[in-house]
Order: structure tokens, then sequence, then C-alpha cells
């Protein structure tokens, strides 16, 4: 065991392959759970078993936001005491993330509703997009203020509102307090999921609302946390195994209970995020330094070079996926869901693998003609420092 705890802690003080393998496999199946909208039901066993397991796609959020808290909690324990803390971080965040954002709502919001014939839609970018300009789309797109092709722009929302709050909490908490405030907010969702249900709002806003969806990026900060104490560390790797398969006993209860595992069904919701949580934050710590069989299997699977291609672009492939989609899903519709229900599946299956092929492509170009310039300034504006702990 102290091989692996001294394993751990030195992985995290250096670029870790194994999540950008996690990264393409989170965007994978979001993809893919996206892409698979278009298939109609039709109550063939075939077609009903597809969308139910493609319905589960949504778990890549959850896998992103998990792996969002503990890569950025990280940075911000290594640099706390720095000069520049404030500064560095927020510069080099603004770098990375606002110039694809920002450059995707302009050509939807601006340019498109000039150049396409499409009253309704561009009505309602015309009335809904200050939200996405500000970030603050997660909190209405539950009831309406959605822009059709963005609106899986909540969860980059969450993230936005993450990295304004998350410095300044582990700046002001210190080590002492904060890791004793990221388990309240670890566990506080669960219940505040119950209670956005209960008062009658639409179970989008349980699950949309950065109140709501904490707990990924909170449980990410606590291993991000292990990571650096050995002694938090030895204990969790004592437990690991047993959190795990009681986590998967109880995920694949809810899973039979509810014949599948619908995004908005109400036991998902409030029960399955946080258990989601927990796998994901499992699978993080064991690609770090697998020990059993299982784990080294997972690892190696993760590390495996085309998910971790995906990995790199995984941003620009999340960001312009579903405007692709949306683009195509009217002739995508009429093409899958022709024929025999076997046929049905492989044109959902084809399709899928178009619009993350195409994507792909686009985020290359994406990569290289627009975000890469604006990286290369991370070491001119906001060099990166560590503590001198």
């Amino acid at each position: 065991m102290e091989e692996h705890v001294t394993r751990i802690g030195d992985a995290v003080r250096r670029r870790m392959p194994v999540l950008d393998g996690w990264r393409g496999f989170a965007v994978l199946v979001v993809v893919l759970h996206n892409a698979s909208l278009v298939m109609k039901g039709t109550g063939e066993v075939p077609v009903t078993l597809a969308r139910t397991f493609m319905a589960a796609g949504w778990v890549g959020v959850s896998l992103f936001f998990v792996l969002s808290g503990f890569l950025i909690t990280g940075i911000l324990l290594d640099t706390r005491e720095s000069t520049g803390y404030f500064r560095n971080f927020y510069i080099r965040r603004t770098l990375r993330i606002f110039p694809l954002y920002y450059a995707t709502l302009a050509a939807t919001c601006l340019l498109a509703p000039r150049l396409l014939t499409a009253p309704e839609w561009t009505a309602q970018v015309y009335e809904n997009q200050v939200w996405y300009w500000a970030y603050l789309s997660n909190w209405t797109d539950p009831f309406g203020g959605i822009i059709p092709g963005l609106s899986h722009f909540w969860s980059l929302a969450v993230e936005e509102q993450f990295y304004l709050v998350w410095p300044l909490l582990v700046f002001l908490a210190g080590p002492r307090w904060f890791p004793r405030i990221a388990w309240i907010v670890a566990v506080a969702p669960l219940f505040v999921r119950w209670i956005l249900l209960e008062v009658g709002l639409p179970p989008a806003a349980a699950y949309a609302f950065s109140i709501a969806r904490c707990d990924a990026l909170a449980l990410g900060a606590l291993l991000a946390v292990a990571a650096r104490r050995p002694e938090w560390l030895r204990s969790l790797w004592k437990v690991r195994g047993t959190i795990a398969k009681w986590s998967t006993f109880a995920v694949a209860a809810i899973f039979l209970a509810t014949r599948g595992f619908e995004p908005y069904d109400p036991i998902v919701l409030v029960a399955g995020q946080s258990l989601v949580a927990v796998l994901c934050a499992y699978v993080l710590l064991v690609a770090l330094a697998p020990e059993t069989a299982w784990e080294r299997r997972l690892a190696g699977w993760a590390s495996l070079g085309w998910l971790r291609g995906l990995g790199k672009y995984s941003y620009a492939i999340y960001t312009l996926h579903f405007l692709l989609h949306t683009a195509l899903s009217g002739w995508a519709g009429a093409w899958v869901n022709q024929g025999g229900p076997w046929s049905t599946v492989l044109r959902m299956v084809l399709y899928a693998f178009a619009i993350l092929a195409l994507t792909t492509l686009l985020s290359m170009a994406s990569w290289h003609l627009l975000e890469s310039p604006f990286l290369r300034l991370k070491e001119r504006f906001a060099p990166r420092t560590h503590s001198p702990a």
C-alpha cells in the first residue's frame, strides 16, 4: 500500500496522460447519448435496449465534473501560497476556456441569425442569448430559456461558476477548513436535488443547477486533497474496493428498478447522481496507481492512444458536437428510423460516430487555429508557479 500511496503522491505533481483517456471516454459517451436522441422508440427489443443504454450517457458529464474538481483543486492547493495566486489562475483559465466558447457563441448568436432563414430559432436566440454570454444558462434552461444547439452549454456554465468561486474558497478556508467545507459541498446536493423536486421545480432544475451538481466537483476536490495527504490516502486506499462495489451495486439496482438510467428519473436525479460521482472518483483514484488486475485493466483501457487523442480535443468536441447534431438531426432522424429495428440501431450507431468524427475534425482545426495560439500566451501573462511547500 505504501508504494501506491507514494506513486499517487508523485503522479499528481506531473502530467497524467491516463486522465486524458478518461476525458476521451467522457466525451465519447456524451456524444453517443446526444446523437441517440434522433432514434424513436418503437417497442422493439433492439431499439429499446439501445435507447436504454444510450440514455445513461449523461454520466460522461459527471466524469468531467470530477476530473475538473480534481485537477483544478490540485492546481489551487499547489499554488495557494504563491505570488499572483488569483491573477495567474484566472488568466490561465480565461485563455483556455473563453476563446472557443465565445467564438462559438458569436458564430451562433451574431452570425447565424443573419445567414439562416429560421425565424423561430432566431427568436429564441435573441430572447435567451444573454444568459449564455453570462455563463448563467444552467439557471434558465430548465424554464425554457434555451437556444437549440447550445442547450448542452449548461455544464460549461456550471464549470465557470465553479472556477469563479473555488479559488476564493481554497484561499480563505486554508488547509484546515477547506476539506471540511468540501465534504459539506459533496453531500449537500443529495438533499438539494430532493428539495428541488419536492417544491415542484422541473427535473431539469435538479439536473442543471450548480447547487445540485457540485457534489461531483467536490468529490474530485477531496480526491485532490487526499492525494496530497498520505494519511488520508492510506485510509481511502484501504476502503476503495468496498466503496466501488457498493456504489456499483446501488447503480445497478437503480438501473434495473427504473428500467434504465434516465437523467430525469427522480431516484436517478437524487441518489444516482451522487453514486455516479463516487464511481468516477474511484476510477480516477485507481488510474493513478492501479493495484489489482481489474484496476490495471481499467487504467490500461483508459490509456489507449485513441481515447487519449479524444481527450486532447474533448473540450472542443463537447462544445461543438451538439450544434452539428442539431443541424443534421432532421435529416438524420428520417434516415435512422427507416427500416427494421436492427437497421435502426445500426444506423443510429453510424450516425453517432459520424457526428463524433466530423466534430473531431472541427476540434482539431479549432485546436491548431484558435486554442493553441491562446494557450501559448499562458506562460507570457501567467507563468506557472508552485507553492514553496
